[in-house]
């Protein structure tokens, strides 16, 4: 249990939802447990960063599994924090914040499982040196659109921060900037996945969700009404494209 408190230090409740209801029991439990499942798994490969998702709403309807992904970091101490993008409570903007596991896992999910995906030890070792210096912050974009365009930098979601950052590690020189980090996501070929809005729904989105925005895309996809985004389904393809022996795991808590 002390282990496991270490993972979720009241020092790291930054980005907990909005909802002020008291956890229920069991869902903590839930969370706890599989919080101690990913560390012990974390530590039995011995990593030092790598991609975790989690399932926060059921996406199922649109052929996806995973609804957020952050960088999750071995610490001095040898625990893990994660590093990832949070839309505040609803609103057109976002920060960056870094929390425990169990953290992670208590955020009103629809289901508690984990997915790990572990990079090769070179690109671990970049992401970590990225992770611990300025570059995160650098490369995140306040203004929030859970449908943000991969490739415009009006707006950011969670998963595209997450893979920006990634995509600056890869330039391999120091760099800000989302244009680049964009262009050099688009030459190596990575896609989103896509997304159907009809045109009712998009209208009351936009007027009514202001973490909803429609404009940066392209007009081709608004007169189609398929919208182009960061999953975080498409993020990974990316991660395994450099990586190709990055080892994926999914882990489940043993309810």
């Amino acid at each position: 249990m002390a282990l496991l408190m270490q993972c979720y230090s009241p020092a790291l409740l930054a980005g907990q939802g909005c909802d002020s209801k008291p956890i229920e029991a069991l869902t903590a439990q839930h969370a706890f447990e599989l919080a101690y499942k990913t560390q012990q798994t974390l530590q039995q490969h011995n990593v030092e960063v790598a991609m975790i998702a989690r399932v926060g709403q059921d996406l199922s309807k649109y052929g996806l599994r995973y609804s957020h992904f952050g960088w999750v970091k071995r610490n001095a101490d040898g625990h893990y924090n994660i590093v990832h993008l949070l839309n505040d409570c609803g609103s057109d903007h976002s920060d960056i914040y870094v929390e425990g596991l169990a953290n992670f896992l208590l955020d009103d999910l629809f289901d508690f499982e984990v997915l790990l995906v572990i990079p090769d030890a070179a690109l671990q070792q970049k992401l970590k040196v990225a992770l611990e210096g300025p570059l995160p912050r650098l490369m995140h974009e306040k203004d929030y659109s859970l449908l943000a365009y991969p490739f415009d930098t009006e707006y950011q979601n969670s998963n595209q921060w997450g893979l920006e950052l990634l995509a600056a590690v890869q330039l391999g020189q120091p760099t800000s900037s989302r244009k680049l980090a964009q262009a050099y996501l688009e030459q190596a070929g990575f896609r989103g996945d896509f997304v159907s809005v009809d045109p009712l729904k998009r209208i009351g989105a936009s007027m009514f969700k202001a973490n909803v925005a429609f404009t940066d895309h392209p007009l081709s996809e608004r007169l189609k009404g398929k919208y182009q985004f960061v999953s975080v389904e498409s993020a990974e393809r990316f991660l395994k494209q450099l990586s190709p022996d990055a080892t994926r795991l999914v882990l489940r808590d043993s309810k």
